[in-house]
């Protein structure tokens, strides 16, 4: 599976901790693979989030990076809203959508320091995510194809073809979990306080008064985000 390795000179995995990036994490390790490990918003998880991560991270006793967003919005799709960062790549930008559930954290913290060139000249990044991903911030599929390439970076996706229930049975021969999680430690999920964001008042922990809602358009919003990033189903 991992033999076109052999023509990059730095793969990097993109690591949630969610079923996929863990099969993916394990194969990779099963075949002698030489690669780096870069988690995003580790500071933003759940506890139950953090607890998941960590006991990969100990077990295979791995080196992991991190570094900040180039850009940070909030989309929205009615019911829903997502949070979307998005991180450079040697040439390329990767957006990264996490559904926001309950939380402490403001939304305000999310301001901070900018990363606009990646830490490491990596040429070849690896995903966990399958053509059957479906995600409302996406009209059609949330990945264009097995492989592809943006600037100088290669973007590559080998479980493309494969099923859930694939992944599930793979990592249960291994002896890992491969239980469905709750909303706190679905690595999909990002846990944020943003009631501000409801189009109504209301009261603000932070501020301790009611504040008024931010305004912003979340249809909008999405619809910038599906022209930048959306792929049609071939």
């Amino acid at each position: 599976m991992f033999d076109r390795l052999k023509n990059y000179q730095r793969p990097v995995l993109l690591f949630s901790a969610g079923l996929d990036s863990t099969l993916l994490l394990t194969l990779l390790i099963e075949s002698h693979a030489q690669f780096d490990i870069v988690t995003f918003g580790r500071e933003f998880w759940t506890r139950e989030q953090k607890k998941r991560a960590d006991a990969i991270i100990k077990a295979f006793d791995l080196k992991v990076f991190s570094y900040p967003p180039s850009n940070v919005s909030f989309i929205g799709d009615g019911e829903q809203i997502g949070l979307v960062r998005e991180y450079a790549f040697m040439g390329a930008t990767m957006p990264m959508v996490n559904d926001v559930i309950d939380g402490q954290t403001c939304i305000a913290d999310l301001d901070g320091h900018r990363a606009y060139q990646p830490p490491m000249k990596w040429d070849l990044v690896l995903i966990g995510s399958r053509k059957d991903d479906k995600h409302y911030a996406f009209e059609h599929q949330v990945i264009p194809d097995k492989m592809w390439t943006i600037g100088q970076t290669t973007f590559w996706a080998p479980f493309y073809d494969k099923s859930r229930e694939w992944v599930k049975a793979e990592l249960t021969l291994r002896g890992l979990d491969a239980d469905e999680v709750d909303e706190q430690a679905d690595s999909g999920n990002i846990s944020l306080c943003h009631s501000c964001l409801h189009g109504v008042e209301t009261y603000c922990p932070k501020e301790n008064s009611i504040i008024p809602p931010i305004q912003w358009e979340p249809a909008r919003n999405l619809a910038a985000f599906r022209a930048a990033y959306g792929f049609q189903t071939k």
